[in-house]
């Protein structure tokens, strides 16, 4: 049964996959001769053998389908689409376990590449696809095509507005790709060192590299604009008692074993994931605080300090916003002594981030840096870096556990005086 419908599937699907790019193949090679049609079945037939029961044969077609270029490397995905449209379940993850291993990053597989996320898209957007199929079509767009998720943000809004756990994790996981406020302003970042360097030492790569980051952040701002399209979907979530998303696991171990692997997420992980993607879209302050809090208070301790991390980053002077911080503060310092914490040195070092709420906890933050654990002692020191001049009152303990730590670690040591630094510049610290 399993080969019939791979055997079906391969000839009309990649007849429809393969007709347009084909064509336009042979034009721009001036009517070049058609490939040869045993490579073509041959293609095909190696789709069809992941299918097949022996474990062997399937891995061994995987390894083989990796292998094809040119026009068989298109009848294959175009085959593969079609598994994963109408195959059986299990056939059809490892038909996108097999898709997700293809390198189509060269300029001689971008038609490949155009093409397959054209049929994906095609897939996505039809009512009847299965929930399961449709996130495999989407951790394919994250894998091969992420660029392209700015301008489908209607398809990710109705996706989120199901109770699906399959369709909502992956939509969450493409807007979080394309709107990460982190990577856009490390984008930025580069921009402005290659805008800094005079016009005549700037080679055709790095306008090139700059070309490619301005439109990075367009696409960026392109999902920013659609946020009144976006919002109230990710909102709703929220408002859910448990968010339960689960991810089907597409990896070239499920070849030889045929079965379908799913993650599930912990409802308190789903919950921050979501505030994590409103914050990048750049929701009001105001509307994440409350989540944020509830987060906060989670008996997770990955949890709760990235939830503290999230409101450190919140833009605003508001009395709830400042209030927050305060509380977050409170929680990583907690977590920096919690006895056998797993997040203490992350948490030591994340504090500095929160500005005026970390000064209340300074004295706090002093006796870290004598802390027996090496990670809260240097995570200390860089909070203390962070807040600047306003640590001053730290200088001496924080000399003292340099001349300590240079007993124990040099790198260790270099984190403490750049922290030295920061707060006391040098030009004063050797007048003194």
């Amino acid at each position: 049964m399993r080969l019939l419908i791979g055997t079906v599937l391969g000839l009309a699907v990649t007849a429809a996959f393969c007709g347009s790019v084909s064509a336009q193949d042979a034009a721009a090679k001036n009517q070049a001769p058609p490939p040869e049609p045993d490579k073509i079945d041959d293609a095909r037939d190696l789709v069809n053998a992941l299918a097949h029961p022996d474990p062997n044969i399937r891995q061994a077609a995987a390894a083989a389908i990796q292998g094809l270029s040119d026009e068989p490397l298109m009848a294959a995905v175009g085959a593969l689409v079609g598994v994963i449209e109408r195959g059986e379940q299990p056939y059809a993850v490892v038909a996108g376990s097999a898709l997700i291993e293809f390198d189509l990053s060269t300029p001689a597989r971008e038609p490949v590449k155009n093409a397959l996320t054209a049929s994906l898209y095609r897939l996505m957007e039809r009512d009847s696809v299965s929930p399961q199929r449709w996130a495999i079509a989407a951790q394919l767009i994250r894998r091969f095509a992420p660029e392209t998720a700015s301008e489908h943000a209607e398809l990710w809004a109705e996706a989120l507005s199901t109770p699906d756990p399959f369709r909502a994790y992956e939509a969450i996981s493409l807007i979080e790709l394309a709107t990460s406020r982190e990577a856009a302003q490390d984008r930025q970042t580069a921009m402005d060192r290659i805008d800094a360097r005079p016009k005549s030492e700037r080679t055709k790569a790095d306008a090139e590299l700059r070309k490619a980051l301005q439109a990075a952040n367009e696409r960026r701002q392109t999902l920013l604009d659609a946020r009144p399209v976006l919002e109230p979907a990710l909102l709703n979530l929220l408002h859910r008692h448990a968010i339960a998303f689960t991810e089907i696991e597409l990896d070239a171990s499920v070849i030889p074993v045929g079965m379908t692997g799913y993650i599930r997420r912990y409802p308190d992980e789903n919950r921050l994931l979501v505030v994590r993607v409103l914050a990048d879209l750049e929701t009001d302050s105001a509307l994440l605080v409350p989540p944020l809090l509830n987060s906060l208070r989670t008996a997770n301790q990955y949890v709760a300090l990235e939830a503290a991390t999230l409101i450190g980053e919140l833009p605003g002077d508001d009395a709830d916003v400042q209030s927050a911080k305060l509380q977050a503060v409170e929680t990583l310092a907690r977590l920096a002594v919690l006895p056998g914490g797993r997040v203490r040195g992350p948490a030591a070092g994340g504090i500095g981030a929160l500005g005026d709420a970390a000064v209340t906890i300074l004295p706090r933050l002093i006796v870290m840096l004598g802390d027996a654990d090496p990670d809260v002692r240097t995570g200390a020191a860089e909070s203390l870096g962070e807040l600047g001049t306003a640590a001053v009152t730290a200088v001496p303990a924080l000399r003292h556990a340099i001349r300590r730590e240079e007993l124990v670690s040099q790198e260790n040591t270099a984190v403490m005086e750049k922290a030295l630094e920061a707060i006391e510049p040098k030009e004063e610290s050797d007048e003194d």
